[in-house]
């Protein structure tokens, strides 16, 4: 016989919804938490990538013509070196586009370089570049930055 007083159960309770429910919340905060991580970690690759390539655009066009300063290298942020100089250094960061042009208006980075001859008459040119962003920042401050340092020929 069927025991009228006993039910048969078809329902969760209250505590067993209300601890799936404290159990998705924990593991939603904790997914979100990684979400804005992945998101900075983003920016930040991007950054850098955007830098590398800045500063292989600015190292190409100036082995390419490294004593060109009129026409299109007339705003080039990396300067030609002049016979008899041995090193020339920018003192204020450079603000610069992607495209490695000097810029007033929102600029990508702020480049620092220095150019040093290896010898007193040496054709070679050794090269530092610093480039970081957000550019308006001081280098102290800068979230992140790219450095290279490589060599170039020069009459």
């Amino acid at each position: 016989m069927i025991n009228p007083t006993r039910r048969s159960r078809t329902a969760f309770s209250l505590v067993e919804v209300t601890m799936a429910l404290g159990i998705t919340a924990f593991c939603l905060l904790s997914l979100l938490s990684l979400l804005s991580v992945g998101m900075k970690s983003n920016r930040e690759s991007r950054e850098i990538v955007d830098a590398s390539a800045t500063a292989s655009l600015l190292l190409e066009v100036r082995r390419s013509a490294p004593l060109l300063t009129t026409g299109a290298l007339a705003n080039w942020a990396i300067p030609a070196i002049p016979s008899g100089v041995t090193a020339v250094t920018n003192a204020t960061p450079l603000l610069i586009d992607t495209e490695g042009k000097v810029v007033t208006k929102d600029p990508a980075f702020a480049l620092t370089y220095r150019l040093q001859r290896v010898a007193a008459n040496s054709p070679l040119c050794k090269v530092f570049l610093r480039l970081s962003t957000p550019a308006r920042a001081t280098q102290a401050s800068s979230q992140t930055h790219y450095e290279v340092v490589t060599s170039i020929r020069v009459p």
